[in-house]
Order: C-alpha cells, then sequence, then structure tokens
C-alpha cells in the first residue's frame, strides 16, 4: 500500500475530490455571489412624485436605495419632477423618463448611460436642456419630445438615433465612438 505522509491512495484520491469540490463549490457561490451583488445593477423606479434625486424615500415606493453604478432608472409618472440634487452616479445602465415626467438641473449637470436612453415625456422642459447626456456605450437613443443641451457620444459603441433629435447646443463624438442617424431627423441649434 502507498503510503504518502502518513495517507494511504486511496484516502489521498478520495481527499483531493472533497478538496476539489469544496473548492469548486465555493468558486461558483462566490461567482453567484457576486452577480447577485448588484453587479449588473437593479432597476431603480422614480416613486417620488415631486422631490430631489438623492433622496432614498423617493424611490422604489419609499424602500430606496437612490440609483447606484450600472442601476437602470425609470422615471414615468405624470407630474413627477426630479431635481438633480447630487449628482448620479458615474454611469447608469439605462434610463427612461416618459409620462408627461421632468428631470431637472440643480447644480450637478450631467447624466452618463452605457445602455440605452428613451425618452418620451411630452412636458415642455421635460429634459432640462442644462443637462448634458454622455452615452458610452451601444445603445439606442430614443427622444420623441424632447430638445436637450448637449449629447456627448464615447467609448467604442455606436449610439442609434430612433427618433429626431434636437440638440440646443454641441454635439460631441470622441473615443471611438459613434452615432447612427439612418432613417432619423438631426437638428443642431446653437442657442
Amino acid at each position: 500500500m502507498l503510503m504518502v505522509a502518513g495517507i494511504d491512495r486511496k484516502t489521498a484520491l478520495a481527499g483531493g475530490f472533497f478538496l476539489r469540490t469544496k473548492v469548486t463549490g465555493a468558486l461558483a457561490f462566490a461567482l453567484l455571489l457576486g452577480f447577485s451583488s448588484g453587479a449588473f445593477g437593479a432597476t431603480q423606479h422614480w416613486t417620488g412624485g415631486v422631490g430631489n434625486w438623492n433622496t432614498a424615500a423617493n424611490w422604489n415606493s419609499g424602500a430606496g436605495p437612490v440609483p447606484l453604478p450600472n442601476d437602470s432608472v425609470l422615471i414615468d409618472t405624470a407630474g413627477d419632477a426630479v431635481t438633480l440634487d447630487a449628482p448620479p452616479p458615474p454611469t447608469l445602465l439605462d434610463f427612461t423618463l416618459s409620462s408627461n415626467a421632468q428631470i431637472l438641473k440643480s447644480g450637478f449637470p450631467s447624466v452618463t448611460v452605457s445602455g440605452n436612453v428613451t425618452i418620451t415625456t411630452s412636458t415642455a422642459g421635460g429634459w432640462d436642456t442644462g443637462i448634458p447626456l454622455t452615452m458610452t456605450g451601444a445603445g439606442t437613443f430614443l427622444n420623441a419630445t424632447q430638445p436637450l443641451g448637449q449629447l456627448v457620444v464615447s467609448g467604442t459603441g455606436t449610439v442609434t438615433l430612433q427618433a429626431p433629435l434636437t440638440l440646443n447646443g454641441p454635439l460631441d463624438i470622441n473615443g471611438g465612438g459613434s452615432l447612427n442617424v439612418s432613417g432619423s431627423n438631426f437638428q443642431i441649434t446653437d442657442s
């Protein structure tokens, strides 16, 4: 019988299998924990009526939290007016503003989105033109109603316009990004 440091070969093989199983199981658990901990973000739904972005009670029926990096934001109730009273996270995944809701500037001037942006609110000033929008990844931009003050397309993805767009300020395309305007009207007015 082969003995290794006082353990026979049969026990060593069984122990090796047991060790590999424990390591594999621990690795799978760690990966699962990483995926469920917000690494891909969650959808944060504005339910605060008229109020400040940075107030957790205004999100998800009072349960919070305020949007975190890689979260998707949904502001979709008529009459809602969200004031950016604090910087939004460095990058949001998706952003939807609809149903006559508004987003207003209060000293924190930009929103950055790596995915899709949908703005279908028909309220005048629904997207405050003082808030530049930066899109950093491949995504779609649907803006059926609101002029923007500035649109920045950066990163390596292509942003595709799915509706007419009016800019009342600069368009900045950098870092290998591109803007696909085929099939959409596009107007830049420097005001």
